[in-house]
């Protein structure tokens, strides 16, 4: 008895372990090819930026709103690409942590290490002023009060200086 000839890849719309490739394989494997390549210009993607992305899975690949969430944070984790929202969500949660010493209050430093934190995670990809504006966002949403600050005249000017528009 003899074996079955191997068959070559594109000579039947198979490939080479003998298997059909899909339409839907086809189009998520171009659709990672469009989040390597975007991957490529930056190491951070914002929220933005990964909205379009999913909204280019959806419409231009036809795939589920599941798959193309996967494949972006497949592709963000091999190339070592740092999301908005994890970065976001990290930072919430170290704020947490200082909130909840002291009734839902956050100090200078406490603010500082925050932007430090998100400063190393998006990698130098942000000015100082959005991510001054994004941890200020982020104590906003969670309705976390700055604690006052100075030797002489404690006041909250050190919050109240960064513009969140």
């Amino acid at each position: 008895m003899r074996a079955a000839p191997a068959r070559l890849a594109g000579a039947t719309g198979g490939t080479m372990d003998g298997s059909v490739a899909t339409s839907s394989d086809t189009g998520k494997k171009r659709f990672a090819d469009l989040v390597r390549l975007h991957a490529q210009k930056a190491k951070f993607i914002t929220r933005e930026q990964e909205i379009k992305l999913l909204e280019e899975g959806l419409n231009r690949y036809d795939m589920s709103l599941a798959d193309s969430r996967n494949i972006v944070r497949g592709v963000a984790d091999e190339m070592a690409v740092t999301l908005e929202r994890d970065v976001d969500s990290a930072a919430t949660a170290i704020l947490r942590g200082f909130a909840t010493k002291r009734r839902n209050k956050i100090r200078k430093g406490e603010f500082e290490q925050a932007v430090a934190f998100y400063r190393l995670q998006a990698e130098n990809s942000l000015s100082e002023t959005e991510i001054r504006r994004r941890v200020k966002m982020i104590m906003e949403n969670n309705d976390w009060k700055p604690k006052r600050a100075g030797l002489i005249v404690r006041s909250r000017r050190w919050y109240r200086s960064i513009k969140v528009d």
